[in-house]
């Protein structure tokens, strides 16, 4: 059994000019507030209702800040 989410509050933000030499410009910073990955899980020996828990697993993975750069148009 595996339950993964990612947390506590994932937020962007982005800056757009619509005319930049013709071309739209847009530039975004996503997870500002630092979100991580998590991930926790069970493995039983055989079935869960009646066998052992053979390993526990439990993961918390940064993920960092995401820059990204969208340039549209045409020249």
């Amino acid at each position: 059994m595996g339950l993964g989410y990612e947390g506590p509050t994932f937020a962007s933000v982005f800056v757009e000019h619509k005319d930049v030499f013709g071309l739209t410009v847009r530039a975004s910073v996503n997870n500002i507030f630092g979100a991580r990955n998590l991930f926790d899980r069970t493995v039983w020996t055989g079935r869960r209702n009646n066998s052992p828990v053979a390993f526990t697993e439990s993961r918390s993975r940064e993920i960092g800040p995401i820059f990204s750069l969208l340039l549209r148009g045409n020249i």
